[in-house]
């Protein structure tokens, strides 16, 4: 507001153009609405406007963002006073406004005055009017104010806490303005137009004018500061922002905020900027008025009064403070529902297109997110953005534009992984998701879905973007990581700690191909005088055991429970796995202990390859993929790629690029294997 706007406004009678300074005033008297003049900035001045338009009501305009003094406008009618529990007089109720009011200053300013207190009341026999503040400091601005009033109203008992009693008028948010009668004005009756209720001191009985304002003039007092007045973001001012930045409380976004701007277009209310909510209050969006026009709810033009919108569930509510101030006792505060006259499918289709993922994510086999989570989206009862839903969508649904259409789904299996599914039609429940650019309204799935289909999204020609065929389950790779990292632990050129643990890859049938990898790392890769795979238990668990000197990796094949070995050598495998030295016996030779760093796997088809005890930490147990049993081609290809004369050597490379510095073997994942071994090898119950 600039002086601008008054610089034709009479001054006062008795008041000289010299005193007349930047302050703002409103006042209530014969005329059809409020006048807004400047007045004076001493106290003759002021006591000449009280003078000259006694038995008027006259407001001190506070405007701008400039340091100002705390206040609380206390208001509570006889009627609602006496639903208060438990019951309370108004000597007790003042006593406890006054406490909360002395203890919260000293919270934020230790060395606050409590005889600069000062309380001014307007007080009748329908209602408790009271105006508490203090001359003893500032704060910074309006933001603090508020947070300043809502830390009062915590001490206080929760009967005067009820929304309407305390009026935090500091709530209407930087960058806007409000009014405070002052002292010795009389309040409107709106209704018979009579003046009631005068603003009168009640402490200190010798205060005069200056000391029952908000931002006297030439007022010198301190600011103060403290962290218990942090402001939210969300009310950081915005004086020159036409559309507020995106809300970081993560309760409006932008897309609530545009939804919101939509209902005031649609429902043709004008003349107001809105605001995004304040963290303390996250469903109220504020609304400044920012030019004259009609209210909705009084029926008149207004030209300084603010409003808000209320947001409850899926609904928005327009509120007029004006109106909330000349309602009737004992009635609600009037509102008015915002809709739109349209579907959610109507908005939609007015809505810019999704946007297409450069790679799908139902063709990434690292993407994760799959159908049951889009349905879990549905059931939750979140408000998800249409991006997210359309991303969603993308991940987990494909379309086939075939003779006859075909749907895929993704899928993933506990044990097995990602897997693909189809069929001719899409059946589904009656899903609905809540999307947050219709405000909260619930859209059904399936209708999302066609609009991804209609609008490009997911629609395919040919199923060759799937990144494995359908119905068949993606191999764990969090299983194939650890593998290779057992493999990179042995191709480390200083090798400090042994892998500690040993790898366990059993297929039921036989032709999967368990060799071909380890045969392949263990001759080509580390070297055929580093490796060495057997079947023969005496000869590397055995007394003359000197075949497995100096090895890196020893693989023992076809090992199983049938023959009763593992009885006899399953104590002295555990040792070999974990320590780093090993004794080393060959015949007719002295026994020598030697550096030990090999690492051992073993492969069979047998359903019990090894003896695994309860709480076992150094058996990880992998079974080996059927997929591919019997497929000639592919092992026919994978054997030239093999044989190639440098995939020893980029292989080698990889493995010593690999980051160990994470890996931990002895992170052992509990897979299902694992358990049937130990659960099938448990003694038999003995019946008593």
């Amino acid at each position: 507001m600039s002086q601008s706007v008054f610089k034709d406004a009479p001054a006062p009678c008795g008041v000289k153009a010299s005193d007349i300074g930047a302050y703002f005033y409103k006042i209530c008297d014969d005329t059809v609405r409020p006048r807004q003049f400047l007045g004076a900035d001493n106290a003759d001045g002021i006591e000449a406007i009280l003078s000259e338009r006694e038995g008027h009501s006259v407001h001190e305009i506070i405007d701008g963002d400039e340091p100002l003094r705390p206040i609380i406008d206390f208001d509570l009618s006889q009627e609602v006073l006496d639903t208060i529990e438990p019951k309370l007089t108004r000597k007790e109720i003042g006593n406890l406004l006054y406490r909360a009011f002395i203890e919260t200053c000293h919270e934020i300013f230790p060395e606050w005055n409590d005889k600069t207190l000062t309380i001014a009341s307007s007080s009748d026999a329908k209602k408790m009017s009271l105006h508490i503040s203090t001359t003893g400091m500032r704060l910074p601005n309006i933001a603090k104010v508020s947070v300043f009033t809502e830390l009062f109203c915590e001490k206080l008992p929760v009967g005067l806490q009820k929304k309407g009693i305390i009026d935090n008028i500091a709530n209407v948010g930087p960058s806007k303005s409000f009014s405070l009668r002052m002292l010795g004005s009389p309040k409107i009756d709106k209704e018979t137009g009579s003046h009631k209720r005068v603003k009168k001191v009640m402490y200190p009985k010798d205060g005069f004018i200056f000391d029952f304002m908000i931002r006297p003039p030439n007022n010198e007092s301190e600011v103060v500061d403290s962290p218990l007045l942090k402001v939210p973001e969300t009310e950081v001012k915005r004086s020159n922002d036409t559309v507020p930045k995106v809300s970081t409380n993560g309760e409006a976004t932008q897309a609530d905020f545009d939804f919101v701007e939509s209902l005031l277009e649609e429902n043709y209310i004008e003349g107001y900027t809105l605001s995004f909510p304040s963290e303390n209050i996250p469903d109220l969006f504020p609304l400044t008025r920012n030019s004259p026009s009609q209210c909705p709810l009084c029926d008149r033009g207004h030209t300084s009064d603010n409003a808000y919108i209320i947001r409850k569930n899926k609904s928005f509510r327009f509120y007029c403070h004006r109106a909330n101030h000349e309602r009737k006792p004992g009635t609600r505060n009037s509102s008015k529902k915002l809709t739109i006259n349209e579907t959610a499918l109507d908005r939609e289709k007015k809505l810019p297109s999704p946007v297409k993922l450069e790679q799908s994510r139902i063709s990434n086999p690292k993407d994760r997110f799959v159908w049951w989570d889009l349905i879990r989206m549905c059931t939750t009862g979140k408000k998800f953005s249409r991006t997210e839903v359309y991303e969603a969508i993308q991940s987990t649904v494909a379309y086939i534009q075939k003779k006859i259409p075909i749907w895929i789904l993704k899928h993933k299996d506990s044990e097995n992984g990602l897997y693909f599914d189809m069929g001719a039609e899409l059946k589904l429940a009656k899903f609905e998701i809540k999307i947050i650019e219709y405000g909260g309204e619930s859209v059904k799935l399936k209708t999302l879905i066609d609009q991804a289909v209609i609008k490009g999204l997911i629609i395919y020609e040919d199923y060759d973007f799937l990144p494995y065929p359908i119905s068949v389950s993606q191999p764990d790779s969090d299983f194939f990581n650890l593998f290779l990292g057992f493999l990179a632990k042995l191709a480390t050129k200083k090798p400090e700690k042994k892998p500690r643990t040993i790898l366990v890859l059993k297929s039921t049938l036989q032709q999967c191909g368990k060799n071909i990898i380890t045969d392949f790392i263990g001759d080509k890769v580390l070297g055929e005088h580093l490796h060495y795979a057997g079947s023969d238990l005496e000869k590397m668990l055995g007394r003359f055991n000197s075949i497995i000197q100096a090895q890196k990796l020893i693989v023992m094949n076809e090992t199983g429970m049938s023959s009763g070995e593992w009885h006899r050598f399953n104590g002295h495998l555990k040792s070999l796995i974990t320590e780093g030295k090993v004794s080393i016996e060959c015949k007719d030779l002295e026994t020598k202990r030697l550096k030990d760093f090999a690492g051992y796997m073993v492969t069979s088809n047998q359903d019990a390859p090894l003896k695994i005890d309860i709480g076992d930490s150094r058996i990880v147990c992998f079974d080996v993929s059927a997929r591919c049993r019997g497929n000639m081609a592919y092992f026919n290809r994978l054997g030239e790629i093999l044989d190639h004369p440098d995939a020893p050597g980029v292989v080698m490379k990889y493995l010593l690029t690999c980051d160990l510095s994470n890996w931990n073997p002895q992170e052992i994942p509990a897979t299902k294997m694992k358990s049937d071994i130990m659960r099938d090898q448990l003694p038999n119950p003995i019946d008593l």
